[in-house]
């Protein structure tokens, strides 16, 4: 009812989904958690197929979609691994957020918690994090990266999965391979 009622804002490549983020928070209905209901029924659909192996499915997603991906695999434990590409590394974050786009801002958001604690979630399952970015979509170095999911990683780690959360940097003109190579290895037969 309300497209094409305002002007679009384009505030960058970041943003591109302002007004549909912006009229999801006014309902009370995040976009992300829309995003979140949309592939878990994507799996539903998936999984009741004759032609679907339910034990394979799996995720990938970059920016946003990763962190949808996350948040769908953290409440759907059919999704058997998640590779998240530019993923937000933590909402922790000093500056002001550019170009990671709006979905990522969801009310309230860290009293359930941070990244890492929604990453541990998915523990045991695969989980690869490439090219983690800060808040203002710029890359973190894999040291930042490891120190940031110490969390993550412990909870990986009491569950006897350690090496199945795999925190990986590559040249982002690599990006493409890494998740083929990594789905291949954690998902193919």
């Amino acid at each position: 009812e309300t497209a094409g009622t305002v002007p679009a804002i384009a505030y960058g490549p970041g943003t591109p989904e302002y007004n549909l983020s912006n009229y999801g928070l006014f309902l009370g209905r995040p976009i992300t958690g829309m995003r979140v209901f949309d592939l878990r029924c994507a799996t539903d659909f998936l999984a009741a197929r004759d032609e679907v192996d339910p034990q394979r499915l799996s995720i990938c997603g970059r920016g946003r979609g990763a962190f949808t991906g996350i948040l769908a695999a953290a409440f759907d434990e059919r999704i058997g691994n998640v590779a998240a590409e530019e993923l937000l590394s933590t909402w922790v974050f000093n500056d002001e957020f550019v170009n990671i786009g709006l979905a990522y801002l969801i009310p309230r958001i860290l009293t359930l918690g941070d990244m890492p604690q929604w990453l541990a979630c998915l523990a045991p399952r695969p989980l690869l994090v490439l090219n983690p970015v800060d808040g203002r979509r710029r890359p973190i170095d894999h040291a930042a990266a490891r120190r940031t999911n110490r969390f993550a990683q412990s909870i990986y780690t009491l569950h006897d999965a350690a090496p199945r959360l795999q925190p990986q940097s590559t040249d982002p003109q690599e990006a493409v391979p890494a998740l083929v190579e990594w789905h291949q290895t954690h998902v193919a037969p």
